[in-house]
């Protein structure tokens, strides 16, 4: 059976054998293991996924060991010997085509971890597996992910996206998600998941260490079905998350109960360094203007430093019709890739007055948000996550 005290293996790294049948999947997948602190010692692909080369030396010294099955006729069977083939204590995952809560008890029997159906999405995968062996706790990780919306300027429309991607993981990704809206003078995600109510960010955040999970359910707004809110407003000269700390501590707090913190944030708002230093992702929001070039040089170099693990995501986002450097111009001239490109959408303002909801297909950003939500999981399309996990989100 698998043991949860990998991680605790002094002086010992966790290696990890990735088995996968889908070069995209095996793509994806590593990068995240190895930001996770596993060393991916086998990588490889193979047609049909029977793995019946790979040799006792290939396994003996894995302590995760990931096989995708999609293709077995009897999965369980090739499920047991493939545990058995692996060192006691490793923690084995298996991927394959059935979405079956008997067969997920069944490979639970023989020893699998966790199983997954496909399509997979790299990011849960990765999750799992980190949680699995202790490493997000004995390496002092999250075991959700923080995702920073951050406006290198003022006007970038941080506030709207950060809102419109948690509604579209917690709606149509089925992800529970905590919306948090650092930008304290100027808070604006309340407005765009229309709660009318005040919050307590700022109240939240001087509790520090005396918050606990009671009092912070109490104050998180719910908008959605499993989507959370929290923001709050300072006026200036304030002295609200001036601590490191206090933020390390709600971000702590929060991935406790959520699977994803969507935080916004933009230039100048108390918190930017402190989330930027600390995401998991960050979403790096520029436009075209003169002020944003210069900014958006900065940011990139700053985080590139700071927060080493941490993977950007560069967003365009056009807000006016004729801006000064067009996507291309940009990043020809910062020497980067824009991972999303936004166009100006002149109807975007009649939806937002409205109040057309963020997953409904008709609204004006609905297939810039989805895109979005896919390149934050880290896939190609929407898909499935681990079965055992659709089950408890259900019941909770």
């Amino acid at each position: 059976m698998y043991s949860k005290g990998l991680a605790d293996r002094e002086g010992a790294s966790v290696k990890a054998g990735l088995f996968l049948a889908d070069a995209d999947l095996l793509k994806q997948a590593k990068p995240l293991f190895e930001r996770g602190g596993l060393v991916v010692e086998e990588a490889s692909k193979a047609n049909g996924g029977a793995w019946d080369g790979l040799s006792s030396g290939q396994l003996a010294s894995l302590g995760v060991a990931v096989f995708d099955l999609r293709d077995q006729e009897n999965l369980i069977s090739k499920a047991r010997e493939l545990v058995d083939r692996c060192p006691s204590d490793a923690v084995v995952v298996v991927l394959g085509r059935p979405n079956d809560l008997d067969l997920y008890r069944n490979l639970k029997a023989v020893g699998v971890a966790d199983y997954f159906a496909h399509p997979v999405v790299p990011d849960d995968l990765a999750q799992s597996v980190l949680t699995l062996t202790g490493l997000t706790k004995n390496m002092g990780r999250r075991s959700g992910r923080l995702i920073t919306v951050h406006g290198v300027r003022g006007g970038l429309g941080s506030g709207l996206i950060a809102s419109g991607l948690a509604a579209i993981l917690s709606q149509e990704h089925g992800r529970s998600v905590a919306a948090v809206d650092s930008v304290l003078g100027a808070p604006t995600l309340e407005g765009y998941l229309g709660v009318n109510s005040p919050g307590n960010l700022g109240v939240v955040l001087k509790a520090g260490e005396r918050l606990d999970k009671v009092l912070l359910r109490q104050v998180v707004q719910k908008p959605l079905e499993n989507l959370a809110l929290l923001t709050g407003f300072a006026p200036p000269g304030e002295n609200v998350g001036e601590r490191p700390e206090e933020t390390r501590f709600l971000a702590d707090m929060l991935s406790e109960q959520y699977r994803y913190q969507i935080w916004r944030s933009q230039s100048g708002s108390p918190l930017e360094g402190q989330l930027l230093a600390i995401s998991d992702v960050v979403i790096l929001l520029t436009g075209g203007s003169i002020p944003c070039v210069r900014a958006i040089r900065g940011a990139y170099q700053w985080i590139l430093e700071n927060n080493k693990s941490a993977r950007i995501i560069l967003v365009y986002n056009q807000v006016t019709p004729d801006p000064v450097f067009l996507a291309t111009q940009l990043a020809k001239s910062l020497g980067l890739e824009f991972q999303m490109v936004i166009p100006f959408v002149k109807n975007l303002g009649v939806d937002l007055a409205g109040e057309t909801p963020f997953d409904n297909p008709r609204h004006a950003f609905y297939k810039y948000l989805t895109a979005l939500a896919k390149l934050t999981l880290g896939q190609s399309k929407i898909e499935s996550t681990s079965l055992w996990s659709r089950i408890k989100r259900r019941f909770q």
